[in-house]
């Protein structure tokens, strides 16, 4: 299986920012758009036994992001990131699915190396109806020296980024092909990211 991501950030700077920093850069509050690291993976299914599927994948992560000086503004990782994971997944009669992913993460630039879990168990009602409550863990090794001073002052894709969040998805199969999702999720452990939760909707199409 091929895998793409494209994600695209618009960003703002007013004039708030860390009150912790201890740096002596100076910005301007401005704005910024563009890409931000796009990601291509590619899984191989590995073996398959009665409900169990192991496989495993390979992403990377690309320095496709833009960074102004001026404002600090950055839209992605000023590096390029490989993470290759192993994935376990499992099914029952009953509908229940559940999948565990663990992985590493390597960015080069001085960035520190990254734990990464993602957990997930859900259930299938009615054949149309899916709710999945899942766990993110991305864990940094504190082993990386890179500081451009804006990041840290910022708070805009640190070298120590890590979080662990809880998060529910709901899903409705409008047809044989269209899924529609809505998602929630909230972090109760971070560094460098947002503090508000998240809320997400999407639509998706299998082939």
């Amino acid at each position: 299986m091929l895998i793409g991501k494209v994600p695209y950030k618009i960003l703002s700077l007013a004039n708030k920012i860390n009150p912790n920093f201890t740096g002596n850069t100076s910005i301007t509050p401005n704005s910024l758009d563009g890409w931000s690291n796009i990601t291509l993976g590619l899984a191989y299914g590995i073996k398959q036994q009665g409900s169990l599927a192991v496989s495993a994948s390979l992403y990377t992560d690309l320095p496709t992001a833009r960074f102004d000086k001026n404002s600090g503004l950055r839209t992605g990782y000023d590096g390029f990131g490989i993470a290759p994971y192993l994935n376990l997944g499992c099914g029952f009669n009953s509908g229940i699915f559940t999948q565990l992913k663990t992985g590493f993460r390597v960015r080069n630039n001085n960035y520190s190396q990254q734990l990464l879990s993602e957990f997930e168990i859900g259930k299938k009602f009615i054949d149309q109806f899916y709710i999945i409550l899942g766990h993110d863990l991305q864990l940094s090794m504190n082993n990386g020296t890179y500081n451009d001073d804006a990041s840290e002052l910022l708070g805009l894709y640190i070298d120590e980024n890590e979080y662990a969040s809880i998060n529910l998805k709901l899903g409705y199969q409008l047809t044989d092909n269209w899924i529609i999702w809505a998602y929630a999720a909230g972090g109760y452990f971070g560094n460098g990211v947002l503090k508000a939760p998240a809320f997400a909707a999407n639509l998706a199409y299998e082939f």
